[in-house]
């Protein structure tokens, strides 16, 4: 309805509840899961003037409800190289982790274990955390597209012909959106960790991979899992994003499925699940059922929007926040997962 505005200043509070099945905040090369704010101001006889913001949204992705998820990463490579109608020995290389699933902000424990009784060289072991993306279009025709984009890599060599090597690594999950996209139907989300084996002379490289799971909410109580003992450091001093902030507000996600129950009214609090720019956040459901899980701490996405402005709008329209904006994630870099066995 429209209303006519005194002169002044005039203040208008509102609130809008977020249905639970919204998919989380994404940004891609094809496609985009995006939430924005806009508002405009009818003024007659005159131009309208309007101003617009993107915000993120996260639907919980809590990998303690798949038990595959605890499931250590195991890839085993093994080959032989032949000259003429002669094999050598095989050249065999043992990559793993300790678990399937993980969240941003910890660092993967990675074992690789090479065996080269071969006379070839190892070169390198390559390891690759990617993010597989897969678009879908209805119109004009039904078309598919994949795009698989490498968010880490981390490499470790040579091992010469006839010599064993151990090492250990690490990589550090950064905030990226969580799997699956859950109750979007035209872009499919997906992680895996590639391993590949880079070898001398015109040998093929070996290459082998496993898809893993990037959550909100870490696997906890895992054997060996060590947790939090003092709360994460103060944001102001890290210049870390909490959600509520003014750069950044944020809505607190939902578990799966769970309604969404309006906060009553008063206080700091707004009705409607929303948390306001500059209030405490309430605490999320997962913090009851995990009394240890210290609070996330929101980052931004290295994946960030060309721009909100979508086509047709006014290039008059003032953009609140950054234009290529980027969702933050949660983080937890206090909750490391479980070591690799000894």
């Amino acid at each position: 309805n429209e209303i006519e505005i005194p002169a002044g200043k005039q203040v208008y509070n509102f609130t809008c509840a977020l249905p639970p099945v919204l998919p989380s905040s994404f940004e891609g090369q094809y496609g985009y899961v995006r939430y924005t704010v806009k508002v405009t101001l009818d003024r007659p006889w005159k131009f309208d003037q309007e101003t617009k913001m993107a915000f993120t949204v996260i639907n919980a992705f809590d990998l303690n409800l798949n038990p595959s998820y605890k499931e250590p990463i195991h890839i085993q490579l093994e080959k032989t190289f032949c000259c003429f109608c002669c094999a050598s020995p095989p050249l065999s290389v043992d990559v793993q982790a300790p678990v399937s699933g993980y969240v941003p902000g910890q660092k993967i424990p990675i074992r690789v274990e090479v065996d080269n009784k071969s006379n070839v060289q190892l070169h390198l072991v390559k390891v690759f955390l990617r993010k597989v993306v897969t678009y879908r279009a209805t119109s004009p025709t039904n078309q598919t597209k994949k795009i698989k984009d490498v968010v880490l890599t981390i490499q470790e060599g040579p091992a010469p012909a006839g010599t064993t090597k151990s090492w250990d690594l690490t990589m550090e999950v950064p905030p990226i959106p969580p799997s699956d996209l859950v109750n979007c139907n035209i872009i499919d989300l997906d992680y895996d960790f590639k391993v590949e084996c880079v070898v001398s002379g015109m040998h093929l490289n070996m290459s082998g991979k496993k898809y893993i799971a990037i959550g909100t909410v870490p696997l906890v109580g895992m054997v060996g899992q060590v947790a939090p003992s003092a709360p994460p450091p103060n944001n102001a001093e890290t210049g870390e994003t909490s959600p509520g902030s003014p750069s950044q507000p944020a809505v607190l996600p939902v578990s799966p499925g769970q309604p969404m129950v309006p906060s009553a009214p008063g206080g700091d609090a707004a009705p409607g699940g929303w948390v306001m720019p500059g209030a405490q956040p309430v605490q999320p459901p997962y913090q009851t059922l995990y009394p240890t899980l210290t609070t996330p701490v929101y980052k931004e996405s290295p994946y960030q929007a060309r721009t909100i402005q979508e086509r047709g709008e006014s290039n008059h329209m003032l953009i609140r926040g950054p234009n290529n904006f980027a969702p933050y994630y949660p983080t937890y870099a206090a909750v490391q997962p479980p070591p690799l066995p000894q």
